[in-house]
């Protein structure tokens, strides 16, 4: 059995005659306790809050928000926390507590309740923005502890907004859709997790911020994309492909390396999104680094080949979003000849291992076979737009020896390029 993954001990001092929450074995008194505990310290923090520097959190109370943390992954456990006032004390705690341990586990709890109730995740969209303006503001923290669990908060808020808002007769989901956009357009958010991006070294930290900017980028529109137009800035830019290039998916059979893939692919999306906006409006994308693109672009199309390899049946509706992606920073008119040889290198990488896993599958299974040669189709109709591109710019010997490195794609190449 593996013990990692079980639910936390209940605490030492439950007793029979305890209340237990729901069908769990927790105690509603321990969880009570501890709230007051928490608050109790809030109100020392506020006593103190002339002092400077950071205070440390008491060590046993410490140790009680930590059962606590592990708790709110039980349903029941975050649905009494919030009849008791998680959000205002939590709300209480970003303002006012001096302590950054107390932060984290406070932006903890809170993303462990949001990731079990849609109806915390409503609740919150519709009525306490002021509190999802708190947890942006962690984002500017120098802790990257408090960043992290802070960027946990907005991804679970944003987890499935459609899901959570379609079936409801409130006020619907473009109205808490465009409540989003105006909260983060009118704060420095963009700016702010594009620092992240290009200054963090830490795995998790470029998941998170990858993961949430993909999330709220899908929800802008046409006319209204702060976050698009705040990326099509240089900077922020090269912000992404330097996340994208910090991210260390080398050993693919690491789960935490597959979740920085999966950052990776994030990464392509925002890239690809904001490429292709400004081709639709017309925008001057001169301020793209086609070369350093083109490098960070082969690397990562080399590690997709790599996760090909692990025959993860799971991964291919990812796989087909990165070559998507992929297409459509394909078709920018910024790119060199001289960008295409690392790119055409490891796609024929890529297609090479889509070739591997279909004699794999064999007839096992139509449904992955046809994933497969979706893949395979899209990423040869890349390799044709890039081989013509190369007729067209190239010299007889360049265009010969490109030629020779996508062969094994078996491409279609137009007779007349333009």
């Amino acid at each position: 059995m593996d013990y990692s993954r079980r639910n936390p001990s209940p605490p030492l001092n439950l007793s029979v005659s305890d209340v237990v929450v729901g069908d769990t074995l927790y105690s509603q008194s321990f969880i009570c306790t501890v709230l007051l505990d928490w608050m109790n310290s809030l109100k020392e923090n506020y006593v103190d809050s002339a002092g400077d520097g950071d205070v440390e959190i008491d060590p046993c109370l410490e140790d009680k928000l930590c059962q606590l943390w592990d708790m709110t992954f039980e349903a029941e456990v975050a649905k009494m926390l919030i009849e008791n006032e998680l959000l205002l004390i939590v709300s209480q705690t970003l303002e006012v507590s001096k302590s950054p341990r107390l932060k984290e586990i406070a932006l903890g709890i809170l993303a462990n309740a949001l990731s079990v109730s849609p109806s915390l995740r409503r609740h919150i969209l519709l009525d306490d923005m002021n509190l999802v303006e708190r947890v942006l503001g962690v984002l500017f923290s120098s802790d990257s502890r408090i960043v992290y669990e802070g960027l946990r908060v907005l991804n679970s808020l944003y987890y499935d907004m459609y899901a959570d808002f379609v079936d409801q007769e409130q006020k619907g989901y473009e109205h808490v859709c465009c409540l989003v956009r105006n909260i983060l357009g009118s704060t420095n958010a963009p700016n702010v997790l594009a620092f992240i991006l290009g200054s963090s070294v830490m795995d998790d930290v470029l998941c998170q911020t990858l993961r949430f900017l993909t999330r709220i980028i899908s929800l802008e529109v046409n006319d209204t994309a702060p976050f698009v137009v705040s990326f099509s800035d240089p900077g922020n830019f090269v912000s992404v492909m330097e996340a994208m290039n910090q991210l260390k998916v080398s050993d693919p059979m690491n789960a935490c390396a597959r979740d920085s893939w999966l950052a990776g692919v994030d990464a392509m999306i925002i890239l690809a999104t904001v490429v292709s906006y400004g081709m639709r409006i017309g925008h001057n994308l001169n301020f793209v680094p086609s070369d350093e693109l083109s490098k960070v672009l082969a690397g990562f199309i080399r590690q997709c080949g790599l996760q090909v390899d692990r025959r993860d049946e799971n991964d291919l509706i990812q796989l087909q979003v990165a070559v998507d992606s992929l297409k459509l920073l394909c078709e920018g008119p910024f790119w060199k000849f001289s960008d295409f040889y690392g790119l055409a290198s490891s796609l024929c990488a890529l297609t090479e291992a889509i070739g591997n896993f279909s004699k794999a599958v064999g007839d096992s299974s139509v449904e992955i076979a046809s994933k497969l040669m979706e893949l395979s189709q899209c990423v040869r109709f890349i390799s044709g737009d890039v081989f013509q591109r190369i007729q067209s710019r190239g010299n007889s010997s360049e265009v010969e020896k490109m030629a020779g490195e996508l062969n094994g794609l078996q491409v279609d190449v137009p007779s007349n390029p333009e």
